[in-house]
């Protein structure tokens, strides 16, 4: 499966969510976490800032990060690829990341300009598929800033996750650590790792129903 991890307003938590999103299916693709398997879960670095390949140099993840260089190489193993895409890509890269992956992810924060920056990005990969949107850097005390961003979201026909992503200390915690939420000490890491792993989960489930669809459809 390729998952592309798109964000056109900085700020939405683009790399963390790609990181973590990897973290969750190098779990489910190497249980043992046997080195030698770490390349069944590839994570390519689109982003000239290079910040998911700085983040895995700060430690260690149970998975590869490259360039777009390594692509060729490390691919030729990854059953999963995930990939963190440059900021504010134009029609031209946001199409070219459409037309490569089966599952566009669109991580945005509830605000209202987080969506309206959404709403332009999904206008223009819509002809060539379906992208999928996760609320990330939620705040459970408005409740009404996320139930607003979901209507409006609802109103542009596109599919939202239900389970969203809460704004917790860990996230910065395991950047600064170069590591997934999964691998940070405490009780509130378990928490956010329980919702990654939903998060997948969701995913999974969402593609295989339309693969499901297709079938019946042909």
């Amino acid at each position: 499966m390729i998952i592309t991890v798109v964000g056109f307003k900085g700020g939405v938590g683009k790399t963390t969510t790609a990181i973590n999103i990897a973290a969750v299916l190098a779990k489910r693709n190497n249980p043992q976490q046997q080195p030698e398997k770490y390349t069944q879960t590839l994570l390519v670095d689109d982003d000239p800032n290079h910040s998911s390949i700085k983040w895995a140099k700060r430690g260690a993840l149970s998975f590869v990060v490259c360039g777009v260089g390594a692509v060729a190489k490390f691919s030729r193993a990854a059953v999963d690829t995930i990939i963190d895409t440059r900021g504010h890509p134009d029609d031209a890269a946001l199409e070219d990341y459409a037309q490569g992956c089966d599952v566009l992810l669109l991580p945005t924060t509830p605000d209202i300009l987080a969506i309206e920056a959404l709403l332009d990005t999904a206008k223009a990969v819509n002809k060539y598929i379906e992208p999928l949107v996760l609320l990330t850097m939620v705040d459970n005390r408005k409740k009404s800033d996320v139930d607003a961003a979901r209507s409006r979201l609802a109103d542009a026909k596109l599919t939202v996750l239900e389970q969203t992503i809460r704004r917790l200390s860990v996230h910065d915690k395991a950047a600064q650590e170069g590591s997934a939420v999964a691998d940070v000490k405490g009780q509130r890491a378990k928490e956010a790792w329980g919702e990654y792993q939903r998060v997948v989960s969701e995913i999974m489930c969402l593609c295989d129903r339309k693969k499901l669809a297709e079938v019946k459809g042909s």
